[in-house]
């Protein structure tokens, strides 16, 4: 099996809206950036039960960061 050491890889952090400023979360992926900016390495935030109303990605290009937001799910009555 060959391994292609020159393909992007990817990141993928999981967090959910409510607790995410509460665990440090912010720290740990400003601490990430800094490790991987010379690797060559994309990071993707997963925030799930975001506040958002619909699925949504944003692209922080001052970063390298890809922020997605799955919003939560509301039971109908």
């Amino acid at each position: 099996m060959l391994i292609n050491d020159d393909a992007m890889k990817h990141i993928y952090i999981f967090s959910n809206q409510c607790t995410a400023e509460n665990y440090g979360v912010g720290t740990y992926i400003q601490q990430l950036l800094s490790f991987i900016k010379k690797e060559n390495v994309f990071l993707s935030v997963v925030i799930l039960q975001s506040d958002k109303i619909e699925f949504s990605i944003f692209k922080d290009d001052k970063q390298g960061i890809r922020y997605i937001y799955i919003p939560k799910c509301y039971r109908r009555p």
